[in-house]
């Protein structure tokens, strides 16, 4: 209803984003992460000379590949190209194709740099290789999993936390959905009304956000969703409370 009587724009996407990030726990902060125009391949064995004819018979614009030790690295017209390009491999697993798998590429290792919830620093948090939100469209975004499977490998020593169902949201909406939509969250004001910082509990680890405060109206329409929200979906609290203690 409040998407109904909203006729701002801003408004509708702030509400949007906020049932979006409702699996708030599958948040993921990503920068510099967005696929340039280079692919690196792993060829199948004897078949590293086929990936560019492979390429082009395919429809892409391919600007040339070279091979390296054990794989090819091939470089497309733009960027949007090479994503096209992960994304078939990553949905493709076909013995018929010269390759076993495709990854962005980069000139020097370290540039992307994941933040997931601190909830998953035990292990490593990686979006599933065949996500539309994988790899992302552009450098600076936040990304929504709405499932995210926890696996153990075989020794029982090391956790690897797999996100997938996937949403693409944008860079620094995480604080402003946080204190809309979770009542739990503890809001305090800094630095003379400058600064916000938002404490939270993702699955029992708590985290501490902090970012310049956002302005008056910005502020108000926050607060009219927190206020609002459990209302929107007509939940009555001292009902569910009795049912609970009924059964």
């Amino acid at each position: 209803r409040l998407l109904q009587r909203s006729k701002n724009h801003d408004d509708e996407l702030v509400l949007l984003w906020c049932l979006t990030t409702s699996f708030i726990h599958g948040v993921a902060e990503i920068e510099a992460a967005s696929c340039n125009d280079c692919v690196k391949y792993t060829p199948r064995k004897g078949r590293d000379d086929q990936i560019e004819h492979e390429l082009r018979r395919l429809g892409f614009n391919v600007v040339d590949a070279q091979s390296s030790r054990h794989c090819v690295i091939v470089r497309f017209i733009d960027g949007d190209e090479a994503h096209r390009a992960v994304q078939l491999a990553a949905l493709v697993s076909n013995r018929c194709f010269p390759w076993r798998a495709a990854h962005p590429w980069y000139s020097y290792a370290g540039q992307r740099r994941d933040t997931p919830r601190k909830c998953y620093s035990s292990g490593v948090f990686f979006i599933v290789r065949n996500s539309l939100a994988y790899p992302p469209p552009c450098d600076n975004v936040t990304i929504v999993a709405a499932d995210v499977t926890p696996v153990m490998n075989q020794k029982r020593r090391s956790m690897t936390f797999s996100a997938s169902k996937c949403s693409v949201a944008p860079r620094g909406i995480l604080p402003f959905v946080l204190y809309a939509s979770h009542k739990s969250t503890e809001l305090k004001i800094e630095e003379n009304g400058q600064v916000w910082s938002l404490s939270a509990s993702f699955h029992g680890a708590r985290e501490t956000l902090k970012f310049r405060a956002p302005d008056q109206e910005v502020s108000r329409n926050l607060k009219s969703i927190r206020d609002n929200l459990d209302a929107e979906f007509h939940l009555d609290v001292d009902a569910l409370s009795a049912r609970r203690r009924i059964v």
